[in-house]
């Protein structure tokens, strides 16, 4: 605290409401494959924007390593007086400057210290919990039900829609309940701070993916647009079928529009034929053909489109 100090260092000490409330919810912040700098860093940016002494926690998203800091805030706003404070609003003098010139001469340092060991162990334990619920990103379509044999049913107009929309809530239910399972036994403090990491994009960020593979090898993607967690250590998710991420067990892609068809072949699985088929009279082109495993389409004269199922 020696640096604050001088006519225009002034401190305030005005929402920090003591030690068992930061006790219950801990100022956390977040950094990943952190330096001694980056620890320091990310608990001066946790801090609370108001003056005086406050206790951060910062855990690596990566590791799970917890450090405690003490992180002082104060003003230098470079010879302008603070004149008053109103519930942590602050007004300046006549000469002085508007809240975001305010904010841009806010000083923070922040000082590692020795926290609380049990809400150390609480955030690491809840890190844990939370890296368990990300690996579940990957699915077998068997766990969920009524998910369909093919990712290519997920593609096109009509029933795909339908399709879609069930593979949604299915993977939804699937990772609500998988959290519950996973906070179950957990301490009331390590559910809040779980809840707290799981709803953070430090964690779980808009672009992440849920893979969900079928049984004859195809697989789609799902992205994972909102999770938001509840004070009773419930989660909702959100996911939203990426259609264009859909990929065959060799790693190609399939149509996703009528004019995408001409060109495309395809030999190996006959169910993945017969899934194909369904996708081409999901876009109204016909399929020629007695049956076999291969199939290809092509543009005839006049521009029509057509399939053919080759033995």
């Amino acid at each position: 605290m020696s640096k604050l100090v001088g006519k225009y260092l002034i401190i305030l000490s005005l929402v920090y409401a003591g030690a068992s409330a930061a006790e219950d919810e801990p100022n956390i912040g977040y950094c990943s494959n952190c330096s001694s700098a980056g620890f320091a860093w990310a608990a001066e940016q946790a801090a609370p924007p108001t003056g005086g002494m406050h206790p951060v926690y910062v855990i690596d998203t990566i590791f799970g390593e917890v450090r405690y800091f003490n992180v002082s805030v104060w003003w230098d706003c470079g010879g302008n007086e603070l004149q008053s404070v109103d519930d942590g609003v602050q007004s300046l003098d006549e000469g002085g400057m508007d809240s975001s010139t305010l904010s841009s001469c806010t000083q923070k340092e922040a000082i590692q210290g020795v926290g609380d060991a049990l809400i150390i162990s609480e955030m690491m334990n809840a890190h844990f919990a939370v890296i368990d619920f990300l690996e579940k990103f990957r699915i077998d379509s068997g766990e969920l039900p009524n998910s369909g044999d093919s990712a290519i049913d997920m593609v096109g107009p009509n029933e795909a829609g339908l399709a879609r929309m069930n593979l949604q809530n299915a993977v939804a239910n699937h990772l609500q309940s998988f959290w519950g399972t996973l906070i179950f036994s957990m301490a009331d403090t390590a559910t809040r701070i779980a809840n707290r990491f799981i709803g953070n994009s430090n964690y779980v960020s808009p672009a992440s993916l849920v893979t969900v593979t079928f049984p004859d090898g195809t697989s789609i993607k799902l992205d994972v647009v909102r999770i938001s967690s509840f004070i009773d250590g419930t989660v909702t998710v959100l996911v939203e079928v990426l259609t264009e991420t859909l990929q065959l067990p060799d790693g190609r892609a399939v149509p996703q529009l009528e004019d995408q068809f001409p060109g495309f072949n395809y030999a190996g699985d006959e169910n993945i034929v017969e899934s194909i088929i369904e996708l081409a009279h999901r876009f109204g082109i016909p399929v020629t053909g007695a049956g076999g495993p291969r199939i290809a389409c092509v543009r005839v004269d006049g521009g029509a489109i057509i399939c053919h199922r080759l033995t």
